[in-house]
């Protein structure tokens, strides 16, 4: 049986490059459909409209906030996702191993190995619709969402990751809410600001939740206590020693429900796109996406 696909370019390559991506995209798959999103959630829609007409593979042609929105447009239709990684940090793509060179990436989605793996649920009723969304990879709540906030799309296209360095020092010294995290029946913990992983990179390839796996049924959840330069420094080094768990000031714990709350208005991003704000009720719905990745490599007994 043939399988219908069809490309969904991230639209803010219209630009000088847009034409350029978009002949590119067309010469890599001259019998593929490729289309310009709209972006935010209309390029939700638009997934969710090219899944109705039949396709089985839609291809987010962009980076990590491309991904959500389309995962958003896929999640409970069966609907596989491919990845073509042209974000500037593309934190999926390297967790799940797929090439970052767009034509190595594309002969991965015409092999069709697909992978099923975890996603999370948001269900966020700081805004004035209560709404339900998903994100796959990375999510946080408090300063890491206030820096996503604020880091518009002419600083990614200048400075690329960079720009969230510059608005980290932004931030520096200013005072935010503190969060109110509820973790299973776990007694709740509060903090500056939380992050929770499916996999295990935030931010690029910094392994911030070491005990992730994207099919384990859990959402990882880190808690930190405080936002203040040396503590940063503190918590960044217990994370490349891997010790999340022992560490003053932090809290590490996996769960399959997570309650966010905040005494004032706390920014909340998914995926690396700011997403609305708290409170938010968070669950893990196993197995709920199909993903196009490498295949795992065959036993010498194969």
């Amino acid at each position: 049986m043939r399988i219908k696909r069809i490309i969904l370019l991230n639209p803010r390559a219209r630009s000088e490059k847009a034409a350029a991506w978009m002949k590119r995209l067309q010469c890599l798959a001259p019998d593929i459909e490729v289309c310009v999103t709209e972006g935010g959630e209309a390029t939700t829609a638009q997934t969710a409209e090219a899944v109705r007409k039949g396709n089985d593979v839609v291809v987010a042609a962009g980076g990590d906030g491309t991904i959500n929105e389309v995962i958003n447009g896929i999640a409970g239709t069966g609907a596989a996702l491919g990845i073509l990684p042209m974000g500037s940090v593309n934190v999926l793509a390297r967790q799940l191993g797929i090439p970052l060179e767009i034509r190595r990436a594309w002969d991965l989605i015409e092999l069709g190995h697909a992978r099923a793996v975890d996603l999370i649920r948001v269900e966020h009723r700081g805004d004035p619709q209560p709404r339900t969304r998903y994100f796959v990879q990375v999510a946080g709540a408090g300063v890491d969402a206030h820096i996503v906030q604020r880091v518009t799309w002419r600083q990614k296209r200048r400075w690329g990751p960079w720009s969230y360095l510059i608005e980290t020092l932004k931030a520096v010294g200013q005072t935010f809410p503190r969060v109110r995290v509820q973790m299973d029946d776990a007694d709740p913990v509060e903090g500056a600001f939380v992050l929770m992983g499916n996999g295990s990179f935030y931010g690029g390839p910094v392994p911030v939740f070491h005990r992730a796996s994207m099919s384990d049924g859990l959402v990882d959840v880190c808690v930190f206590d405080s936002a203040r330069v040396p503590d940063l420094l503190r918590y960044g080094l217990a994370v490349i020693r891997g010790r999340q768990s022992c560490t003053r000031g932090m809290v590490y714990r996996q769960a399959k429900a997570v309650e966010i709350t905040a005494s004032g208005e706390v920014p909340i991003e998914m995926d690396g796109e700011f997403a609305g704000y708290l409170p938010a009720q968070i669950t893990v719905v196993p197995a709920a996406l199909r993903v196009l990745v490498p295949a795992p490599p065959s036993r010498p007994d194969d």
